[in-house]
C-alpha cells in the first residue's frame, strides 16, 4: 500500500532546505535526506524501492510546483563520466543588466581579448581533462 503524504508540509520544507544547504546531492545522499525528512515528520519510510522512488518524485514535483513562481526548480542530472545521478536546486531566471549584450560588452572592457581567450582555453582544458583539472604548466 503506497504511503500517503499530506499535500505540502514540513517534509517538503525539510527536503528543500536540505538541498539548499548541500547544493548538489548524489542519489544516495538525496535518499538519506528523504529518509530524514520523513522520519522528522513521523511519516513511514516505504520499504519497497519503487514506492520510495515514487514518493521522492511526488515530493520533488510538489516542491517544484511551489518554487516555480520564483524561478527555481529541483533537477536531476547525470554525470557524463560515471553515470552518477545528482540532484540540485537550479535557478531558471536569467540575470540581466538591462541587456545580456550589455553584460558581454562590460566583460569585454574588463578583460582584453587575449585574457578572454586564455580563460576559454583553460576552461576547455579543465572540461576535457579526465581529472577535471589542469597542471601548473
Amino acid at each position: 500500500m503506497p504511503v500517503k503524504v499530506p499535500h505540502y508540509g514540513d517534509e517538503h520544507r525539510i527536503f528543500l532546505q536540505g538541498i539548499m544547504c548541500k547544493g548538489v546531492l548524489n542519489y544516495k545522499q538525496v535518499n538519506k535526506l528523504l529518509d530524514s525528512a520523513l522520519m522528522n515528520c513521523q511519516i513511514t519510510i516505504p520499504e519497497n524501492k519503487a514506492e520510495k522512488q515514487n514518493l521522492m518524485l511526488k515530493i520533488i514535483q510538489e516542491i517544484n510546483d511551489r518554487i516555480s513562481n520564483i524561478s527555481l526548480t529541483i533537477r536531476k542530472g547525470v554525470d557524463e563520466d560515471d553515470g552518477t545521478n545528482y540532484f540540485m536546486l537550479v535557478n531558471l531566471s536569467h540575470r540581466r543588466c538591462g541587456d545580456s549584450d550589455e553584460l558581454a560588452k562590460r566583460l569585454q572592457v574588463q578583460w582584453s581579448a587575449h585574457e578572454l581567450e586564455y580563460f576559454r582555453l583553460i576552461a576547455k582544458e579543465i572540461l576535457e581533462d579526465d581529472n577535471k583539472s589542469v597542471s601548473s604548466r
